[in-house]
């Protein structure tokens, strides 16, 4: 199980007036009502005071403040609104700052450690609202931020080293054996990604998951909206296969995925043995590793390739609707596997079917050219490397040299 949680994020239908909060203080003497668990009212946290999230042009700032968006020039007010009023948050909560020593951070710690201590099942954390990383506490300085210019700017402290800091207490909490994920959608930086195994985003920017999930695991928000748009299912499985992102799969009784129904497991399951092929795989940073040799089946389609230890896993995806023909690939050999002399054997899985043994040619300058035939436009190809032993004039590892004087 894969708790959700949320740094920044306080509470549920909460007042805005600052001065309810003992002044942003964690306000421990305040009695504890039976509602506090859901409301947050009367519970102990601290209160980020003044937040803005500014959006420099021509010395105009964009702000959010006292419920209200407005664009005015960079003045303290923009930063200090008169009523110092609580940012707003989904559902009436209200944006809080995790950072170390403000009380908001020892909530979160408390709360992760009752999930570690009471539920059997938990394996780890999803962090949503990554967009708040681009806010700046204006009640605190980093000693290098500033907003504005001139007199008119502020010094402040931004999210992002919060976020560094609470992530650093929450992954020495859990440990290595716990998978600890961020919500990227809005705001995708692998800076800020040090301390997680790997991103769960609910949007659909493709490209910028998959780029921060090169060498990790990224699993992207899947509905039954997700099949509605260009190419349908064939076309949505199949880049998120190109780019190495994988699905949210269908489960029971959630409410942000794809109903647990027979018709959405049938939609599914023929990608599932591809999708699997590239579990702990990372990418093959090499040039060409894999390409299409030009023809009126290849336009429009896309290559790339993985590799998990000596196997090496090479998408081929993209082919006209139901096309069942076959393509010709050049391969490069792996500069890696090119070292040591060792040589390959080949597979193919295609959507609903299973690994099948291909013949491909021998190295040619470091090539190989192979037919892949295809199903409904795709095909998954793996080149598995083992030791060449056929020629004994090579050994591997090579004998250690004895120098003498």
């Amino acid at each position: 199980m894969i708790s959700y949680m949320n740094l920044f994020e306080y509470g549920q239908r909460l007042p805005r007036n600052l001065s309810l909060y003992v002044g942003g203080v964690p306000n421990e003497s305040a009695p504890l009502h039976n509602t506090g668990w859901r409301t947050g009212g009367g519970y102990p946290y601290a209160v980020v005071n003044n937040f803005t999230q500014a959006l420099i042009t021509n010395g105009t700032c964009s702000g959010i403040y006292s419920g209200r968006t407005e664009s005015v020039r960079c003045l303290g007010r923009l930063a200090r609104s008169p009523q110092r009023e609580a940012v707003p948050t989904w559902q009436g909560g209200i944006l809080a700052d995790p950072r170390n020593g403000l009380g908001y951070d020892k909530i979160i710690l408390a709360d992760l450690k009752r999930h570690i201590d009471h539920l059997p099942a938990f394996q780890g954390v999803a962090l949503d609202r990554m967009d708040y990383l681009q806010w700046v506490n204006f009640d605190g300085d980093d000693n290098y931020t500033f907003v504005g210019e001139g007199r008119d700017g502020w010094t402040g402290w931004p999210l992002k080293r919060s976020f560094m800091q609470i992530t650093k207490r929450m992954r020495q909490m859990m440990g290595p054996n716990r998978t600890f994920m961020n919500n990227v959608a809005r705001h995708s930086w692998l800076g800020m990604q040090r301390y997680q195994d790997g991103i769960f985003a609910e949007l659909n920017n493709l490209h910028a998951y998959a780029f921060l999930g090169i060498n990790s695991t990224a699993i992207m928000w899947t509905t039954e909206e997700s099949f509605r748009g260009k190419g349908g299912v064939d076309y949505y499985f199949q880049r998120l296969i190109r780019m190495k992102v994988f699905p949210l799969a269908p489960f029971p009784h959630n409410d942000h995925a794809t109903n647990y129904t027979q018709a959405n497991i049938a939609v599914h399951l023929p990608y599932g043995e591809l999708f699997k092929a590239l579990i702990g795989t990372t990418w093959v940073l090499e040039a060409e590793p894999i390409s299409l040799i030009p023809s009126a089946v290849t336009a429009n389609m896309q290559t790339n390739a993985f590799v998990k230890g000596s196997v090496y896993t090479y998408p081929i995806v993209l082919g006209p609707q139901n096309t069942t023909g076959s393509v010709q690939a050049v391969i490069s050999v792996p500069s890696a596997e090119a070292t040591k002399k060792n040589v390959a054997s080949w597979s193919v899985l295609h959507p609903g079917g299973t690994w099948q043994p291909i013949a491909v040619g021998a190295p040619v300058e470091g090539k190989c050219t192979a037919s892949i035939s295809l199903v409904r436009g795709c095909a998954l190809l793996r080149a598995t490397y083992v030791m060449k032993t056929d020629d004994s004039s090579f050994v591997w590892p090579p004998p250690r040299s004895v120098h003498t004087t």
